[in-house]
């Protein structure tokens, strides 16, 4: 599972609004993958979650087996 990126229950709140409520999925290297959704639906939200430039309410992800909490302060993020 080197550079999957796994999402599980991730829910992300703004304001006391939820943005994401529990968004589960994987990503496996060197396969394509396309979000799509209405405007204003969370694709733009996600990505950020996973690059760590919106901090989820709770559940986790993961790139490579790794928490991007743990990775927050490595070169990756």
């Amino acid at each position: 599972m080197h550079n999957t990126i796994f999402l599980e229950n991730v829910n992300v709140e703004f304001e006391q609004k939820k943005i994401l409520s529990n968004i589960s999925f994987k990503v496996f290297p060197n396969k394509p993958v396309c979000l799509i959704g209405k405007g204003l639906s969370g694709k733009s939200t996600i990505l950020k979650s996973i690059a760590g430039l919106v901090n989820i309410s709770s559940g986790e992800i993961q790139i490579g087996g790794v928490s991007i909490k743990k990775k927050k302060n490595s070169k990756y993020l």
